[in-house]
């Protein structure tokens, strides 16, 4: 925390508040007494003696430490000199463990007790050397931290304490939290920067009394009363902090309206150029960024220098909140400093300077925001409406208390959506004067078929839809890896690779056949397993190279001697060969007669570099069975076709980077750094949201940057993954294109003129009979650019660059004339479902006669047909499955 440099706290154990009230001695337990002392025992001397005395410790154990050789991992050095010393200070008596627990048929050898008690909290205590979220090089095959956790979340033990003397850790079970729990102190920072307030802290926190003192009484302890304490003001906020956005909003947007430097904005309002729905989208980016910053900032997550956290923060201007003499209305300096910041988390210059990685991704997009960009707003307003984000009263009576965005589930944010659907946006005049304000908004919520999910219902939709599917690709992963083709092992201990049986055979079938060499790679790798990857065919690199691309690896393989007759085609395919080598894809470049003389060793060399090299088959890490349980979990496709603000989305997220870390570090309890890093890889290669609401794929994309943020890591680019659309409107497979408009189409509706529909559907059941006489087929531009949006993908996204070539690639892509053409065509089929059938419209209703003509020439299809075709598809929010994921149908299909 920004206050306290040393403290990390994980998985919201306490509140900020509570947090203060604890160091200034007002929270329950902290009278002198509470620790053992006399009543009239002056605790500040009593802290300034425990200060003195652990620094001379931690020097004494220093002085030792540098005299012991770099490969010892000094523990009996940290138990004996320094941890249990300083555990003594704080009323502990460390009591050895000689004999291991077991539980559930698992065996636990943690160090110590608290005291000479059968009952008594654990103490885990290793050596300085060794990290607390690594494994160690001997002993159990689990981190200390996970160790410690694991056994917690089997026994009926609450609390527990892991440390290495540099770091300590409170540990709580958290077998039914939706993410770790844990409260850790630096204790190597808070001495060697004389952090006396941070100790100050660690005493009132860690000190004896704190634990429980027997099973009995486990739930009783102080530290489990501050964590229901916690747990009770985030469940008030939860009622509160919707109404607190509805107000922010309504103060931010009269402000920006009224500011009188803003005389552009208003004039745009005026004549029309700004409409409230805009305005309104480009308020919530801006709520948007200040709820992501400050839950990342309360969480840690960003972390940044103190001029960063001084000067930059959304904490400071949290803290600037409670300064009323700052509500200055003839000021601005805190908008234009609030800018800044936003500029810092997209420019990796100003985020170096600064100490903090930059974000990146939309939510920071100046784009998103630009009728907001160049307008100003007050330091009063900016700063009340800031009031209305951070404090919120539980009841009328009670005192403004402050909102703890650590402890806020992600979730919650949903109750925050589910209450704007209640209203929408106006402007209007008020004594000369602009004012924007949230009105009723009547049916909007049952338009959009926009409802909460419960918690509840998430948690039986992963066990009964997502469960399953993960344990049969784990057991699909292990079969493989068991029957992996490896034959033994070389001189280095490399494993040696051998060709499948059944492939050896088809090359021979189909060499024996004259099987062209394309057609013959194609079909030794279609459907066909080596090493336990899939190969999809994709026409990624031009017109001309057939490839085979293999997701997991990145591999492209290539194959020379096609016929290139044009040498423009050739050129550009070389181009773009070298762009993919650039992104990370690996070529293997074959040449036909090769393919054609000894297919079997072409095969041979693609299985040798897709395999991972292991020094055992099914061992974990690189190869084996662990490589590929981690490419089954990050290959499954999850949609939510109506994610709303992404409650499903996130659960199922949360449970497969639960499994894939577990895989990664082969622990049962992974470490956070392990799981966030896993969890963003989740939401990049598994996670699909589809909503008609706008406002709920925005808030969805939130929730998942938000959740998936990595320290270091720049927010993922999910415009092509969480979209705008009524996932029940729309072309499934782009097939169905070829085959004209079905006729049931044209069946009449309440306020259609039945004649005109009978005349439509014969005409298009004519069109459709005469199809074959125009020989039509997509041309290869068409074709072309469903294979390219399948890339996005694929393309890498862990620094800002490569988010933002990521980014360019698909705008450009959605500019590309081949894009309109196909939307167009998806649009002319589904709209003849819904057109109005009238005399005035009957020139304008696309039939299969337009959609023919346009494939062979969009010149031969009247404008306004057109015309009404996208008017429609924006009305009803079209969405065509296959053009907006064309990766997943390419694989079969979405599997959750």
């Amino acid at each position: 925390m920004p206050r306290f440099p040393s403290l990390k706290v994980e998985g919201g154990l306490l509140g900020g508040d509570l947090i203060e009230q604890i160091f200034a001695g007002e929270a329950e337990g902290q009278r002198p007494q509470d620790f053992g002392l006399p009543s009239d025992v002056a605790f500040s001397d009593h802290l300034a003696f425990l200060w003195n005395r652990s620094r001379e410790l931690w020097e004494s154990f220093q002085s030792r430490l540098e005299a012991l050789p770099q490969d010892d991992p000094a523990t009996s050095l940290t138990r004996d000199r320094f941890v249990i010393p300083l555990l003594e200070l704080l009323g502990y008596q460390p009591t050895y463990q000689r004999e291991a627990i077991e539980v559930d048929g698992r065996r636990y050898h943690l160090s110590h007790r608290a005291e000479p008690s059968d009952e008594a909290s654990f103490i885990h205590i290793v050596g300085i050397r060794q990290s607390l979220d690594r494994l160690p090089p001997s002993g159990p095959r689990m981190s200390p931290h996970a160790y410690v956790q694991d056994f917690l979340n089997r026994t009926e033990h609450l609390w527990a304490i892991v440390t290495n003397g540099a770091i300590l850790r409170l540990l709580r079970d958290s077998q039914y939290l939706t993410r770790q729990a844990f409260i850790e102190f630096n204790l190597q920072e808070m001495f060697a920067n004389e952090l006396f307030a941070d100790f100050q802290l660690f005493v009132r926190l860690v000190h004896r009394s704190r634990l429980p003192k027997s099973l009995a009484d486990a739930d009783q302890c102080l530290l489990e009363r501050y964590y229901r304490q916690t747990i009770e003001q985030g469940n008030r906020v939860r009622d509160k902090l919707r109404d607190g956005v509805e107000e922010a909003l309504n103060i931010l947007g009269t402000a920006f309206l009224q500011h009188p430097k803003n005389q552009k904005l208003r004039e745009e309002v005026r004549n029309g150029a700004l409409k409230p729905e805009k305005f309104y989208q480009q308020l919530l980016r801006l709520i948007y960024r200040l709820l992501f910053l400050l839950v990342a900032e309360e969480r840690n997550l960003i972390g940044g220098s103190s001029v960063y956290r001084d000067h930059y923060s959304v904490s400071r201007l949290r803290r600037l909140t409670e300064v009323k003499s700052a509500w200055v209305e003839h000021h601005d300096d805190l908008w234009l400093g609030l800018q800044k910041t936003f500029e810092i988390f997209s420019d990796e210059q100003k985020a170096q300077l600064l100490g903090v990685a930059p974000l990146n991704g939309d939510l920071f997009n100046r784009s998103g925001t630009d009728a907001l960009n160049e307008a100003r707003v007050s330091n009063a307003d900016l700063l009340k409406a800031l009031w209305y984000l951070c404090w919120f009263k539980p009841d009328e009576r009670s005192p403004w208390q402050r909102v703890n965005y650590a402890q806020l589930d992600v979730e919650e944010l949903g109750s925050i959506y589910e209450s704007l659907l209640d209203f929408h946006p106006t402007f209007r005049e008020e004594g000369g004067k602009l004012v924007f304000e949230l009105a009723p908004a009547g049916m909007e919520r049952k338009s959009t078929g926009s409802y909460y999910t419960p918690r509840e219902l998430v948690g039986e939709l992963i066990k009964s839809a997502l469960e399953p599917v993960l344990q049969e690709r784990l057991e699909e992963a292990k079969r493989i890896a068991q029957s992996a083709p490896y034959h033994g092992f070389d001189a280095l201990g490399r494993p040696i690779l051998r060709l499948p049986d059944d492939i050896r055979h088809l090359c021979r079938e189909l060499r024996k056949s004259m099987t062209p060499a394309e057609q013959l790679l194609w079909e030794c790798l279609r459907d066909r397993r080596l090493a336990g990857l899939k190969f999809r065919r994709q026409h990624a690199i031009g017109r001309y190279i057939v490839d085979f691309y293999c997701h997991e690896h990145r591999l492209i393989i290539e194959l020379e001697g096609s016929v290139h007759d044009r040498p423009e085609q050739a050129e550009h395919d070389k181009v773009r060969k070298r762009e993919l080598e650039a992104q990370g894809f690996r070529v293997l470049t074959f040449r036909n007669e090769e393919v054609l003389n000894d297919p079997e060793g072409v095969l041979q060399r693609i299985l040798e570099a897709i395999t991972p090299v292991s020094s055992s088959p099914t061992g974990r890490g690189e190869g084996g069975e662990g490589k590929l349980a981690e490419q089954a979990i990050l290959s499954i496709k999850v949609l939510d076709p109506a994610c709303g603000s992404g409650h499903f989305l996130l659960a199922a997220a949360r449970r497969l980077a639960t499994e894939l870390a577990k895989i990664r570090t082969g622990e049962e309890q992974p470490n956070p750094e392990a799981y966030r890093i896993a969890l963003r890889d989740v939401v990049r290669h598994c996670i699909y949201g589809v909503d008609k609401n706008p406002l709920a794929v925005e808030l969805c994309k939130v929730a998942l940057w938000i959740e998936s943020h990595a320290e270091g890591k720049p927010l993922a680019f999910l415009d092509h993954r969480i979209k705008c659309g009524d996932s029940l409107v729309g072309v499934l497979s782009l097939d169905a294109l070829e085959d004209g408009i079905p006729d049931e189409a044209f069946d009449p509706v309440a306020g259609d003129d039945k004649k005109i529909a009978s005349q439509l559907k014969k005409q298009n059941r004519t069109q459709r009979a005469n199809k074959s006489q125009l020989a039509l087929e997509f041309d290869e531009g068409l074709k072309q650019i469903a294979e390219t949006l399948s890339q996005f993908s694929e393309m890498p996204d862990d620094v800002p660059e490569q988010i933002r070539e990521k980014e360019r690639r698909y705008r450009e892509l959605q500019k590309d004339q081949n894009w309109w053409r196909l939307q167009t065509l998806c649009h002319l089929w589904t709209a003849a479902f819904f057109a109005e059938f009238t005399q005035e419209n009957l020139q304008r209703i696309p039939t299969s006669a337009t959609l023919f003509n346009f494939m062979r020439s969009q010149g031969a299809v009247r404008g306004d047909v057109i015309g009404y075709a996208w008017e429609l598809a924006q009305k009803h929010r079209f969405f065509h499955w296959e053009l907006e994921f064309p990766e997943v149908f390419k694989q079969g299909g979405f599997d959750v």
